[in-house]
């Protein structure tokens, strides 16, 4: 069996990602295409104890961008090892709901640890070895129309990292507006319309999937 694909699906808070992948998963499937949708953090076990601990705790709203950062890694290499390079030798298409470029985008750019950068690269390089993404596709929505719409579809409980100011969001922005020129990525336009977007990265995924079997 050959070797399955490994996608992260990234974008600000109101790009739609979480919702795109249900409808991809559903498409794929209904294709009898082996499709696993997963997220971070979390997507193992042990993963998504840290997430816990990362979103929910009131704690958490005091930590700094370095304790953030090395629990995330924490949590990423237990989903890489026993998840994503697991199912990825079973021939199967794994998409993550958030991956890596997300912690530079919030971490380095959204909470301005400017000094974790090289140490992110060291890392990544690391814990990442052999199951580095094949494809980031990156959802673009503006921040002033992501926290709109968060505001009112999310039916989940808001996070801390969804309560910051629109500031803090622009810099997300502009964090993984870097990080997507740094690694193989794609850029949709998160403001379209949800279908519009749904359907341009349906059709490039099919697309890369066939052509990369």
């Amino acid at each position: 069996m050959s070797k399955g694909k490994f996608v992260v699906i990234d974008g600000g808070d109101g790009a739609g990602k979480t919702t795109l992948i249900k409808q991809l998963e559903a498409e794929f499937k209904q294709r009898n295409i082996l499709f696993h949708d997963t997220r971070e953090p979390g997507g193992s076990r042990y993963a998504e104890e840290i997430r816990s601990l990362i979103l929910n705790k009131a704690e958490a709203r005091n930590a700094d961008a370095e304790t953030m950062f090395a629990l995330f890694w924490a949590a990423r290499r237990d989903h890489v090892v026993n998840t994503i390079s697991r199912l990825c030798e079973k021939g199967i298409l794994v998409v993550s709901d958030r991956f890596d470029s997300s912690t530079y985008a919030y971490q380095i750019f959204g909470q301005e640890e400017k000094q974790l950068e090289d140490l992110f690269w060291v890392v990544r390089n690391h814990y990442l070895r052999g199951c580095e993404p094949d494809v980031y596709i990156w959802i673009d929505v503006d921040p002033h129309v992501g926290m709109r719409r968060r505001a009112f579809q999310r039916d989940e409980k808001n996070n801390h990292f969804d309560e910051r100011q629109l500031a803090f969001h622009l810099r997300v922005q502009e964090g993984f507006r870097t990080f997507m020129s740094k690694c193989s990525s794609v850029h949709f336009d998160g403001n379209k319309a949800p279908e519009e977007v749904y359907k341009e990265v349906l059709d490039y995924l099919l697309s890369f999937t066939t052509k990369r079997q």
